[in-house]
């Protein structure tokens, strides 16, 4: 059941880290967007769905516990925003 949690924490850092390249390079001011970056998210988005799967086939996570980990890193950003900067 841990490993669940670990790898389905550790899957979404990940995704956000490679979403977040992607979209800073589709973002500069070069006018339209590449169409190398729309492939790389395809391609990005292909592989996560890929990986998750061969999760669940062939190390046999849990479902639930998966589903735990991804969902922590959401709580986590939720309570970043959320919670007010204290100015010390």
């Amino acid at each position: 059941m841990t490993i669940g949690l670990l790898l389905g924490g550790a899957i979404m850092v990940a995704n956000l880290y490679i979403l977040g390249k992607i979209v800073e390079r589709a973002l500069m001011p070069e006018g339209k967007v590449p169409a190398v970056l729309v492939a790389a998210f395809f391609l990005k988005f292909a592989a996560l769905f890929g990986l998750v799967a061969l999760l669940f086939i062939f190390l046999k996570v849990s479902p639930i516990a998966f589903a735990v980990g991804t969902s922590t890193l959401i709580l986590a950003i939720l309570y970043d925003a959320l919670t007010p900067i204290s100015e010390t």
